[in-house]
């Protein structure tokens, strides 16, 4: 029977990434040609980030601005490879990563060379601050939301105008994940290209028809997800304590960036997976995608897209911990909770979907991991043909379910483990 104090068995321990620096293993690293010094530095490079980012604007500017009413020139100025750039005075929230990928490009010149080489797009985190955000758009998913308080979509237009302003190759983004904001794809869509500043609408259509390579269609169905309560927390849902749903590792300040990929969760899921909470009908998001494909003449077929699922995790819940430590405090405070649900409610730890033999073998078998599911495009269901759907109902509950619990045992889904510091 698990306790809120059991001793955590995570997957991320065997199977995550290690990342070193060549030098420490390698003392004739320093005699070996250039060229090979500069591939030996980029191969200590993560081949596979995924990097949220959150769009806004301050507060207090905006306060400013309707103050005074005024507003900032746009399109107006160039960057460093002569391109134009929005100018737009948004911020980008994005968590500190683990501290490797500073200390490598410190360590010389050669290796700033080889790090400024893989991480050909640089965009600033603020208009006004030194702090950077250094990409690669070949090996790096971007997850992109909007801050509902304080950006508007807009501001969303001009940070994709700037990534493919900022890459010397032209790309910007080539792996694109979004839908943690219901309306973000939404709001895109509804903009009319000929309105847009004409350097915009064509970064947009740029972006789409040659850029981007793969669409990730976000499904966060929040904490519950994993301690099901009954009916007290989704539609026709039992008791059930799902601890194979995996988490997404970004607490307080900092994530957890660089992942590798299963081919298949190797752990014993099914009976997770027969019972899965996922929310809003993640088919909606990807009908609103292909809508706005269309919207730029671009078939719908022409980019894949899978389904990004976790859980990502409530930033206030570690104290301030990180990497491990946080993970572990977080599956801490899920536990404690459904223990004192079961409790109140006089019911057994097990809850209502597993028998006592389940359970006693999934507490010794299956590993808690950090990371995320991808599931193929077929998981959900036929998506419907773009224009078969008015608005309105995309936006309503009349086409798409608003909580849904589903059974995806007979999928087997990809799993993506991310490093956690000690």
């Amino acid at each position: 029977m698990d306790s809120p104090r059991r001793e955590y068995r995570i997957l991320n321990d065997v199977d995550a990434p290690k990342h070193v620096s060549p030098t420490s293993l390698f003392p004739h690293f320093g005699q070996l040609p250039l060229e090979l010094r500069l591939k030996i530095w980029t191969f200590c490079f993560p081949s596979n980030r995924l990097i949220s980012i959150m769009i806004t604007r301050p507060r207090s500017q905006l306060m400013q601005q309707n103050r005074e009413g005024k507003k900032r020139q746009l399109f107006t100025s160039k960057n460093h490879l002569g391109n134009l750039i929005s100018g737009d005075p948004y911020h980008l929230l994005v968590a500190k990563f683990r501290p490797w990928a500073s200390v490598l490009s410190s360590v010389n010149r050669e290796a700033r060379q080889a790090f400024v080489a893989f991480y050909r797009v640089s965009v600033p985190l603020t208009p006004d601050e030194p702090g950077r955000l250094c990409l690669n758009p070949d090996t790096d998913i971007l997850q992109i939301q909007l801050s509902q308080m304080y950006a508007r979509t807009d501001a969303l237009v001009s940070f994709l105008h700037d990534m493919v302003a900022s890459d010397p190759k032209g790309t910007g983004i080539a792996h694109l994940a979004m839908g943690l904001n219901m309306n973000d794809l939404g709001h895109l869509g509804e903009l009319d290209p000929a309105a847009l500043h004409p350097s915009a609408a064509q970064a947009l259509k740029k972006l789409l028809s040659q850029s981007i390579r793969a669409f990730y269609a976000c499904i966060n169905p929040g904490s519950g997800a994993r301690t099901m309560f009954g009916i007290f927390s989704w539609p026709r849902g039992s008791f059930h304590q799902n601890r194979s749903a995996p988490v997404m590792p970004h607490f307080q300040s900092t994530q957890s960036t660089d992942f590798e990929v299963l081919g298949h969760d190797p752990r014993p899921v099914q009976k997770d997976l027969s019972h899965l909470a996922v929310g809003v009908d993640p088919r909606r998001e990807v009908y609103l995608w292909r809508s706005l494909l269309a919207k730029y003449g671009v078939p719908p077929s022409t980019i894949p897209f899978r389904y990004l699922y976790s859980v990502w995790s409530d930033h206030n819940t570690t104290g301030g911990m990180k990497g491990r430590e946080a993970f572990v405090e977080y599956l801490r405070t899920q536990d404690a909770s459904w223990s004192k649900w079961m409790t109140d409610l006089k019911k057994p730890l097990r809850g209502e979907r597993l028998s006592e033999e389940d359970h006693t073998r999934l507490s010794r078998d299956l590993l808690d991991a950090a990371g995320f599911w991808l599931f193929g495009p077929d998981t959900f269901g036929i998506v419907p043909d773009v224009g078969s759907v008015s608005l309105d109902m995309v936006e309503g509950s009349r086409h798409w379910k608003p909580k849904m619990v589903v059974d995806l045992s007979q999928h087997t889904p990809e799993l993506g483990l991310f490093k956690l510091d000690a």
